[in-house]
């Protein structure tokens, strides 16, 4: 939940990190939310800053942001295609 909401202005300046300002617990703790990246990840995180300057880093394959039916749906596709029953979340 926390990740579809990053932006390019959300990227650390040394590109090591996430600091999200605006995440689901940011007024209970009063704090922005610290997501470290390793090597690979911040090598991905780059690549999507730049090709979206504005609006969500993390985007569908259509290019859509990402929101709570769209993963619902990913979910679930992915678990039918394992062969795996009941509900999924």
């Amino acid at each position: 939940v926390n990740l579809r909401r990053a932006t390019a202005a959300d990227v650390s300046p040394d590109g090591r990190a996430l600091v999200l300002d605006l995440h689901k617990t940011a007024k209970r703790t009063g704090r922005p939310l610290y997501v470290p990246l390793p090597a690979a990840a911040a090598a991905v995180v780059a690549r999507l800053a730049a090709a979206h300057p504005e609006g969500p880093l993390f985007r569908s394959p259509e290019g859509l942001e990402w929101n709570r039916v769209r993963l619902a749906s990913l979910v679930r596709y992915y678990a039918q295609r394992a062969g795996l029953g009941g509900r999924f979340s």
